[in-house]
């Protein structure tokens, strides 16, 4: 009886230690079927679309004020994705919508969605952003993220990203 106790004891304790881990690497489940992916955008694109804090095209910029801080673009057919991308992903546009999102960050490691929500035809994309940490404030860069979701009919969409630094 001591030893089905004693296993049943450490079961436990091993499903407990377990479950604290379970779920942590970013990928958490946001609806709409949403995921982050890898495309390239042409460099024409990219600099007919500059964003606020940008130095990667021009670094004469003296300034970037008057230009937004962001920008969304909402992809749903595959001739809109020939003018904006270097190659097509294998995306069926009659099932899901592609949502370019660029923006100006620094030291950036890795991204992830964070929840993804929809109410009166407005659809909000949460996106963290994860940043090394350092002394020097290095000049920000443009980047972008892809996020391919299942088709849904909004009239406004939303990127907000939410940075977080870490120390290395």
């Amino acid at each position: 009886m001591k030893n089905i106790k004693k296993i049943l004891v450490i079961g436990l304790v091993f499903l407990m230690c377990s479950s604290l881990f379970y779920g942590c690497g970013g990928n958490e489940q946001v609806g709409y079927n949403a995921k982050i992916i890898n495309v390239f955008l042409k460099k024409s694109f990219l600099e007919n679309n500059s964003v606020s804090g940008m130095y990667e095209y021009d670094e004469n910029l003296e300034t970037t004020e008057t230009l937004p801080k962001n920008r969304t673009f909402v992809i749903t057919t595959v001739i809109q994705a020939e003018e904006i991308l270097e190659r097509n992903p294998e995306i069926d546009f009659a099932q899901k919508d592609l949502i370019i999102y660029i923006y100006s960050s620094y030291n950036e490691i890795k991204h992830s969605l964070k929840q993804i929500s929809f109410a009166n035809g407005d659809l909000k994309i949460d996106v963290l952003v994860t940043c090394r940490s350092r002394s020097e404030e290095p000049k920000p860069i443009q980047k972008y993220l892809a996020i391919e979701l299942d088709k849904i009919e909004f009239h406004n969409v939303c990127v907000k990203h939410y940075q977080k630094n870490i120390s290395y």
